[in-house]
């Protein structure tokens, strides 16, 4: 199984607009595609997969699924070393 990279859609709009006004909102949903777009293909560089969950809330933004630990490990190494979504948009 090649590791899986599961983005929790709700809980990552609500953790990123936290603070946030109505226009940064506004401006989350519109670039929301992009950011998954890039998103997609830059952890497809690193063999890893991305889905996107829309329908849960979790106590975190995205989990990370693979066949052991150090591919686990690496797999949030390469998700929280890449930009995030305010640092593209």
């Amino acid at each position: 199984m090649p590791t899986t990279i599961t983005l929790i859609a709700k809980t990552h709009r609500t953790a990123c607009l936290d603070g946030c006004g109505e226009a940064d909102a506004s401006a989350y949903d519109g670039a929301l595609g992009d950011y998954l777009e890039d998103l997609t293909d830059e952890l497809a560089e690193e063999g890893i997969k991305l889905e996107i969950n829309l329908h849960d809330v979790a106590a975190v933004s995205y989990r990370v699924e693979a066949d052991d630990e150090a591919e686990e490990s690496r797999g949030h190494e390469v998700f929280q070393g890449l930009p995030s979504f305010w640092d593209r948009f």
